[in-house]
């Protein structure tokens, strides 16, 4: 490992396919669900690449810390992280000697979390890869212009909204627009609850009360878009709201059952690529990869390098997959 860290040559682009191609030839399935997350890596420095004061999902507040956003593919037979890409903050893209110092390309300008979540769900359309569903908490859920994007490419999704997202929906009364937390109060004879498992947990399923209720799509109800409710069984009050795209005919379970695959990211993925890479030790610093930071020629003498490190539930080891990029440059 530490001679692939100091001077192996390789291209990390070519990496990461290689290893995608490798996750569909042993978990692909055309019901495959993409699931778009984040994970966050505090810092002590000012020096590595992208840091800044950033909200860290890893500690639940902001501090100093590099922020990389990655696309996981699940399925019955498993899951793996098959792309990644660094979130590049603003202040980086208008500081041109920092950038220059930790060797960002000029050609790497600032996108949003949600169009590098795009991009990343582009690149696997392109090499064909098979899924069913595209899921995501709020960051990319409350984002419009990536809901516009999926539904145009005819993606499924099941994407997390914050409780004031504005919501189109049919009253007695005509059409209306109203904050998702308050659509029950207007359809309050047509939001029925069920209750659904959406994954299994250490302590068993976990289980919430779930309502499905038609959401209108430029006014008129397709039959395609809904509004999610989830509902906690110990307190009732406590609720969350997902934005629903599917083929007509889906069932609710199935909804939340795609739903469920995000679950299995962050307990089960981001946790033990930070424990493996032994992050409190900071012998190496993990950080997801920019494509394309350098060229071949250059990259052995780079702050940066590769590593490619995987394993797989299904042949014997472990659960995921995992193409990254460290630096040992702090």
């Amino acid at each position: 490992m530490q001679r692939l860290l100091a001077q192996a040559v390789w291209d990390t682009d070519g990496g990461r396919d290689d290893l995608r191609a490798y996750v569909l030839l042993h978990l692909g399935t055309e019901g495959a669900v993409l699931v778009i997350d984040e994970t966050s890596f505090p810092k002590q420095g000012t020096h590595s690449a992208v840091v800044g004061l950033l909200y860290c999902g890893t500690t639940g507040q902001v501090e100093n810390c590099q922020v990389g956003v990655f696309l996981s593919y699940v399925t019955s037979r498993g899951h793996a992280l098959i792309d990644r890409e660094l979130y590049l903050p603003l202040d980086w893209c208008e500081d041109a000697e920092r950038r220059r110092v930790a060797h960002i390309p000029e050609a790497v300008r600032f996108q949003t979390k949600p169009e590098l979540a795009r991009q990343m769900i582009e690149r696997s359309r392109r090499a064909s890869v098979p899924f069913e569903w595209v899921v995501a908490d709020t960051v990319y859920g409350g984002n419009f212009d990536l809901r516009n994007w999926l539904e145009a490419q005819e993606f499924h999704y099941v994407l997390a909204v914050p409780c004031h997202e504005p919501v189109a929906f049919h009253t007695l009364q005509g059409r209306r627009r109203e904050e998702a937390a308050l659509v029950e109060m207007f359809l309050p004879n047509q939001i029925e609850w069920y209750q659904f498992s959406m994954s299994e947990g250490p302590q068993g399923p976990r289980l919430f009360d779930w309502a499905l209720g038609p959401m209108l799509y430029r006014w008129e109800d397709d039959g395609c878009h809904f509004l999610l409710i989830r509902r906690s069984l110990t307190d009732p009050l406590e609720k969350r709201y997902y934005f629903v795209f599917v083929p007509v005919g889906l069932t609710l379970g199935g909804i939340v059952a795609a739903l469920g695959c995000r679950w299995h990211i962050e307990p089960e993925v981001f946790a033990k690529v930070r424990f493996v890479l032994d992050l409190q030790t900071k012998l190496v610093v993990y950080v997801p990869g920019l494509n394309k930071i350098h060229n071949r020629r250059s990259f052995h003498n780079s702050k940066y390098k590769s590593s490619l490190w995987a394993w797989d539930e299904d042949y014997g080891n472990e659960t995921v997959l995992c193409l990254q990029l460290i630096t040992n440059h702090q």
